[in-house]
């Protein structure tokens, strides 16, 4: 499972793109943008040895030769991203492009915790008052995120010091020494994007947007679960979750996304990655969780 990618906003080549590279479009490409002048950087597929196998320039694409090398180029390059699916690698998000879509994790089962949870027999006796990075999660939190006492998408008694809309996926870019995984510069979609301290998790305080019906959620990472913490071919890629406790439970929610789609104990939705420039305002972007982890 790859990034779907937005390369032009001009209805005669996502004509052509469509038609030799239909995988990578989704949602549909509308003529937002008129870009008659334009460099893109393609790097493309990044494999088992970490090799880039190739980066091209194109200038002018009214120039009918270039409409000619994008389309090779686009259909070599869907050979490449078929072989890296087939060993169960993840390309890169391309740089240079207008936008990038991540996959569609469709039908899948999501249940509730929350920042204070006591560990019972429910959750496997895992308590969260710490999370995967963060030692004293319940205090930077700033107390227990109770979801039978409410005020509006916050706990009732105190304001939290991070976003109450947060999420759990069971992959972890970090060994239980915190060093870094072996395969997360690899399986991360976004690794390549910036350089990463040792002191920073890849993974923590990305966002996701969850999708229940006609409702729409925005989220952010803050713990690993449920109940698996290195399903990368799920959580990177297109396995169903590894867990097969909970029906197959392959997200874990807060009590204010919870509130937000209306789920109703072990519910159903589809989620995907999204960047912080697709993220739209609303009760999400209230308070946003910019701490990195605290061992």
């Amino acid at each position: 499972m790859v990034p779907n990618i937005l390369l032009w906003n001009d209805k005669s080549v996502n004509n052509l793109l469509i038609k030799s590279y239909p995988q990578a479009i989704d949602p549909p490409i509308s003529p937002t943008f008129s870009f008659w002048h334009f460099w893109i950087f393609l790097d493309v597929v990044k494999l088992k040895k970490q090799k880039t196998f190739f980066k091209m320039k194109y200038l002018n694409h009214k120039n009918f030769f270039s409409v000619v090398i994008f389309v090779a180029v686009m259909t070599a390059s869907g050979v490449l991203v078929f072989y890296s699916q087939k060993r169960g690698r993840s390309p890169l998000p391309l740089p240079g492009i207008v936008g990038i879509y991540y996959p569609v994790h469709k039908n899948i089962t999501v249940t509730t915790f929350w920042v204070g949870e006591k560990a019972d027999r429910s959750n496997k006796y895992i308590a969260n008052d710490q999370s995967a990075w963060d030692n004293h999660w319940q205090d930077h939190y700033g107390g227990a995120d109770n979801p039978n006492d409410r005020n509006g998408y916050f706990p009732a008694g105190f304001t939290p010091k991070e976003n109450p809309f947060y999420f759990a996926l069971p992959y972890n870019d970090l060994n239980d020494n915190g060093t870094r995984r072996s395969d997360a510069a690899s399986v991360v979609y976004w690794s390549g994007n910036q350089n990463w301290s040792p002191n920073q998790s890849m993974c923590k305080n990305q966002w996701i947007k969850i999708t229940k019906g006609g409702k729409i959620v925005y989220a952010q990472w803050e713990d690993v679960g449920p109940f698996s913490e290195n399903d990368a071919a799920y959580v990177f890629g297109n396995a169903i979750p590894e867990s097969k406790t909970n029906n197959h439970a392959g997200l874990d929610v807060s009590p204010a996304v919870e509130s937000y789609l209306g789920l109703k104990g072990e519910d159903k939705i589809d989620w995907q990655f999204v960047t912080d420039s697709q993220v739209p305002s609303g009760p999400w972007k209230q308070i946003v969780t910019a701490s990195q982890i605290s061992f």
